[in-house]
């Protein structure tokens, strides 16, 4: 299911105000997908001192998510599709990426000079990420 960030521009809102407007946003999701049409509402980060507030959806279409923030009366200036990557791997845990006709990467397990023997590959890329987590 796609998911779609909207973005909202609200002077003066509070902490508060958005709590409220979560319930309502929370409840017309509800009520969409209990009426045969799925919105998930995913969360909310709100930034108090530009007084901009983005939340997150799943939905079929980007009209299912607009009738659910039309159905909450939360007004918005922009609904658009996203795209949610997930965490990069462990810190400190070493990455090898081997170019071919799609670049692929793992975690290291073995020789990487032995695997881009293996490949063909010519150029070794080696990262180390570092204070990141892994999702299990």
């Amino acid at each position: 299911m796609p998911t779609y960030v909207v973005e909202r521009n609200l002077l003066g809102l509070t902490e508060k105000h958005v709590a409220t407007m979560q319930v309502a946003l929370a409840e017309a999701s509800r009520r969409l997908t209990a009426s045969g049409s799925p919105v998930h509402y995913r969360g909310t980060t709100f930034l108090p001192a530009q007084s901009r507030w983005f939340c997150l959806f799943e939905a079929s279409s980007v009209d299912r998510v607009k009738a659910v923030n039309e159905t909450a009366q939360v007004p918005f200036v922009a609904i658009n599709e996203a795209i949610r990557r997930p965490l990069l791997p462990q810190s400190g845990s070493k990455v090898a990426a081997f170019p071919g006709r799609s670049l692929r990467h793992f975690q290291k397990q073995g020789s990487v000079k032995e695997e881009l023997k293996r490949s063909g590959s010519r150029v070794q890329v080696e990262l180390k990420l570092m204070g990141t987590e892994v999702p299990k």
